[in-house]
């Protein structure tokens, strides 16, 4: 807690004077296959529930990151290569999140160079989108894979002209797998592996790292309601009004 000064009106102050406590540091290196990793995203989290990031670095061409200037605490520290989109994006410790990350502690002036990390490659996803109608690819539709707390996990997705997806850099953990065509023009309706309407009933994939996943998808075409709105008594028609379906 901070002490006020009090002062007189004209009145000079001398003699107080300010040290400031050096802040700690933490610094690591990263790596793939036991070689360096340069432009690796590292991002501080100080509290496990924020995910706004306190600070980001990159690594250099030796892997190498650091942070300075710390107060006393714990932080939570995530790595993702974006360059390299086979690669996990995990928190230090290989935890797919901080509740369950082991974080770095550090005291007032406390200088860390061991919060090293080992990024690895993940496992896939892949498959094929079509249309149960004709069979024809279902292109543009995102397929997604959720973690049993409802957590998208790996990279990519998108069904391309062909009617094939991957998914990629996949953590270990049990996925729920989902097509859904609804940011398309396509007329059918999201789906779960196993042709399933909802998680609830899907079938759930287990996946370690770089361990590979077929599930193909194929979308049925979604019914359709209709009708007219328009003003009680005088049935003259309404324009521009949404209509829900629940």
């Amino acid at each position: 807690v901070a002490t006020s000064i009090p002062l007189a009106k004209s009145q000079q102050l001398v003699g107080k004077d300010i040290v400031l406590d050096r802040g700690a540091a933490v610094s690591g290196t990263v790596t793939f296959a036991s070689q360096p990793l340069e432009n690796v995203d590292v991002s501080m989290f100080v509290d496990c529930c924020d995910d706004r990031p306190f600070q980001t670095a990159q690594t250099d061409a030796e892997g190498h990151y650091s942070f300075q200037k710390l107060l006393p605490g714990k932080y939570y520290l995530k790595f993702d290569a974006p360059e390299q989109p086979t690669l996990v994006t995990e928190y230090l410790g290989h935890s797919a999140t901080r509740l369950r990350s082991a974080g770095v502690a550090l005291g007032a002036g406390q200088i860390r160079a061991d919060a090293d990390f080992e990024m690895k490659t993940g496992a896939t996803i892949s498959g094929s989108v079509t249309l149960a109608a004709d069979g024809s690819p279902a292109t543009g539709t995102w397929v997604s894979a959720y973690s049993i707390t409802g957590r998208y996990a790996g990279k990519g997705g998108i069904v391309d002209e062909a009617g094939q997806y991957t998914i990629t850099g996949i953590g270990p953990g049990t996925f729920f797998i989902k097509a859904d065509p609804t940011t398309t023009r396509l007329n059918a309706v999201p789906q779960w592996a196993d042709a399933k309407s909802s998680p609830l009933t899907a079938n759930a994939v287990t996946l370690d790292y770089e361990q590979e996943n077929t599930t193909n998808f194929s979308l049925t075409a979604g019914s359709t309601i209709a009708g007219t709105v328009s003003i009680s008594g005088s049935g003259d028609p309404l324009s521009e009004k949404l209509v829900t379906v629940w």
